[in-house]
């Protein structure tokens, strides 16, 4: 058991694929929340459509197809959103 919920991947006790296994649900999410927390504070990247290079694609996505790219941001924002719901109102604002 990883405690990999998000197909987070680093350097930590990484899998084959790459992807860390962590040796607790508590490790796994304290991990993951301190890497949002710089993402979206540190890097204005506050969305997941403005994640999906850094989080799934690494520096460019150009190897991804476009399919995968909007599946991920599809899952992602299911979540993001009910977490985050001042910022899918903010999204749907014609600004």
């Amino acid at each position: 058991q990883c405690y990999n919920y998000w197909g987070y991947k680093s350097s930590t006790n990484p899998t084959s694929g790459g992807y860390a296994c962590f040796s607790s649900a508590q490790e796994a999410v304290k991990t993951v929340a301190k890497r949002l927390e710089k993402l979206t504070i540190e890097q204005k990247k506050d969305s997941p459509s403005k994640m999906v290079t850094t989080w799934k694609c690494g520096s460019s996505c150009q190897t991804h197809s476009p399919e995968s790219v909007s599946k991920w941001v599809s899952d992602v924002s299911k979540y993001y959103y009910k977490i985050n719901p001042e910022k899918e109102t903010a999204k749907n604002q014609p600004y």
